[in-house]
């Protein structure tokens, strides 16, 4: 019994596809919606798979579609696929529905895939198999429906529609970045810096403002969970981490914790310890969850899914394409955490893209990047400076933070002195300087009465008469010395 109401059933999700094929037999018409609407994959028969291959070959090679041209592509001298084809047009009364047996094909094709994925985990030995065939059966889900294409008065309609609506953006808990940034849903972000520059720190403190009103996921694939709440405690509360570290806690800073701890429990912030995990993983975590906005810390500690590939740039590379397809295709928000290559010994400087470590691949996928970065090594706290060198939908920026790394704190910098304004202007100058090798730059010198440059000092013109001396017998109308007889005069000198 059971196994006749499951041949019906696969008989009723087959039915759409005949009558798909049925329809562009008895009218060619429709193979141009059929051809751009579905694929080979989308057949279940291997016979439907065969016609319509020959049907779509016909078709975009710009020949004749009908009946013999298509039995003749598909099987020439295969009388047991002639005969199907025929019965076909029999069985398809009508091509008015093609648009109906396009969606139920689709929709039939999905079904019996998922089904066979589930035999397939039916029959594994370990859980970890699961998740390559649990990502297929997510990738089906959210192909169904999808509205990829619209001509220009949809597309119209549709802006003038966004238009209405108040766009929500990322918040960042950083007035620059709140202001100046457009992330939303679908994006793949990547803040990146070098060992020991504050990227967990600073994206604790992104991660806690956004789950204000977000579910937000912090995948940690290098520190533990207690201790990344730890930090968020230490810079919530404004108790110093020494002190938590050895309990020497006073009745205050008792106080402090207790408020930090409501704030927090307000929080949609999840933190999982996902060592060794793939993006797989964090994909079906995240799914069942329903996180908006990801953290991954960090990228490089990701394990490829795909232990075959043939360098570890090429593993990177997978993994960044991974997590940007991850963002897209779920319509969340993605932030990864990345290394930057090391600079030369004594050669620290700004980060480029060209330095996110071990791939190109992930400045391609990101659709922003940003730097966090300091000037010394020695410096363990202090200034720090925040860049954004990659922005696809906005403009670029530079900002200084500061980083009291006992409270896991960043704050934007603001000169607050004339001393300080006066420090930055000449830091800015010498920098100019150094990048115009003083191609521009004004000299000064101290000038001596011989010097050819000093304009107090005689000169004689190019016909060696003294300039100042000409210039004072020309005010007392007298010829200059050395000048001969000029507009008829006889050239003895004047009377008095």
């Amino acid at each position: 019994m059971a196994g006749g109401r499951q041949d019906s059933s696969h008989m009723e999700l087959i039915r759409p596809e005949q009558s798909v094929i049925g329809s562009m037999l008895i009218d060619p018409q429709v193979v141009g919606l059929v051809v751009d609407a579905l694929g080979e994959g989308d057949f279940v028969l291997e016979t439907d798979r065969r016609l319509f291959a020959a049907f779509r070959a016909l078709y975009l090679a710009g020949g004749a579609v009908d009946l013999i041209t298509v039995l003749d592509r598909a099987g020439r001298e295969d009388k047991a696929l002639q005969s199907y084809a025929m019965q076909l047009m029999d069985l398809t009364p009508t091509a008015a529905h093609i648009e109906e047996y396009i969606a139920m094909t689709r929709r039939g094709a999905q079904l019996l895939r998922l089904r066979e994925l589930g035999a397939q985990l039916s029959v594994l030995e370990e859980p970890e198999e699961a998740l390559p065939l649990l990502r297929q059966g997510t990738e089906l889900l959210s192909q169904q429906g999808r509205d990829d294409e619209a001509d220009m008065e949809r597309s119209l309609l549709d802006f003038y529609g966004d238009l209405q609506r108040t766009p929500s953006y990322l918040p960042w808990g950083l007035e620059p970045l709140d202001q100046g940034l457009t992330v939303e849903g679908g994006d793949f972000v990547v803040l990146a810096g070098r060992p020991s520059d504050g990227k967990t720190a600073l994206a604790l403190r992104m991660a806690v403002r956004q789950a204000a009103d977000r579910r937000v996921g912090f995948f940690s694939l290098e520190t533990g969970r207690k201790r990344l709440f730890s930090r968020l405690m230490v810079s919530q509360s404004g108790v110093p981490g020494g002190a938590l570290k050895r309990r020497m806690i006073s009745d205050m800073e008792y106080t402090l914790l207790a408020g930090a701890a409501e704030e927090l429990r307000k929080a949609q912030l999840t933190i999982v310890e996902a060592t060794g995990w793939t993006v797989e993983q964090i994909e079906a975590r995240a799914m069942a969850r329903r996180l908006e906005v990801v953290y991954i810390d960090y990228l490089q500690l990701i394990r490829p899914s795909d232990r075959r590939r043939s360098g570890r740039v090429d593993e990177v590379s997978d993994i960044s394409r991974a997590l940007a397809n991850m963002a897209r295709h779920h319509g969340i928000t993605v932030v990864a955490i990345s290394q930057l290559s090391r600079p030369e010994k004594g050669a620290r400087r700004e980060p480029i893209l060209a330095d996110l470590r071990e791939s190109g691949q992930i400045e391609q996928d990101a659709d922003l990047v940003m730097f966090v970065w300091r000037k010394s090594e020695q410096e363990s706290q202090g200034e720090r400076t925040l860049t954004v060198a990659k922005n696809k939908e906005g403009p670029l920026g530079r900002w200084s933070l500061t980083f009291d790394g006992s409270l896991q704190r960043f704050r934007v910098a603001e000169p607050k002195t004339m001393g300080e304004y006066a420090a930055l202007g000449r830091e800015v100058k010498a920098r100019n300087r150094r990048q115009s090798g003083l191609m521009g730059q004004m000299g000064l010198r101290e000038l001596h009465g011989s010097d050819p440059d000093n304009p107090f000092t005689a000169k004689e013109g190019r016909d060696g008469t003294d300039r100042q001396a000409a210039a004072a017998a020309d005010q007392r109308g007298a010829a200059p010395p050395g000048a001969g007889p000029a507009d008829g005069g006889t050239g003895s000198e004047p009377g008095p």
